[in-house]
C-alpha cells in the first residue's frame, strides 16, 4: 500500500514534489519514493528501499503494481519521468527496468563521485 507523506521538495534544491511511503501489511515502512517536478512536462521519480533486498517475489510484485499505477494514474500528463540509479547497483536498475525505464546513458561522476544510469519511463 502507497501512503502520502505529503507535498515537499528538498531543501537543497528548488525542486518541489510529491513523496509516498510504501507500507507492508503489518505497516513497516518498505521503501520512500516520490516524483519531483522539474518543469512543465518533465519530472524525476526516487526510489529509497528500507535497509533490506530480500523482499519476496510477492512483495516485489505489489511494489511494482503500486507505482506503475501511481506514475500511471497519477502523472499521466508528463511527458518525460526520469530515474537515476547507481551504475553498480544491478537490483535498482533491474527493478526500475521491471517499472518501464529505459537507459539512456551514463552520467559520469553524478553524484557523490559516483556513476549513475540516466532512465527515461517508456508508458
Amino acid at each position: 500500500m502507497i501512503r502520502s507523506v505529503g507535498p515537499g521538495g528538498s531543501p537543497k534544491s528548488h525542486l518541489s514534489g510529491e513523496h509516498y511511503a510504501m507500507l507492508d501489511p503489518q505497516g513497516s515502512i518498505m521503501a520512500y519514493l516520490g516524483l519531483l517536478h522539474h518543469w512543465a512536462g518533465v519530472g524525476r521519480v526516487y526510489f529509497d528501499f528500507a535497509n533490506r533486498y530480500d523482499f519476496s517475489i510477492s512483495e516485489t510484485r505489489m511494489m511494482l503494481k503500486e507505482i506503475k499505477s501511481l506514475l500511471d494514474e497519477r502523472y499521466p500528463y508528463y511527458d518525460r519521468i526520469e530515474a537515476t540509479v547507481l551504475t553498480h547497483s544491478t537490483n535498482d536498475r533491474k527493478f526500475a527496468e521491471r517499472l518501464g525505464f529505459v537507459r539512456e546513458g551514463t552520467l559520469v561522476r553524478y553524484f557523490d563521485g559516483e556513476d549513475h544510469e540516466m532512465m527515461r519511463y517508456e508508458r
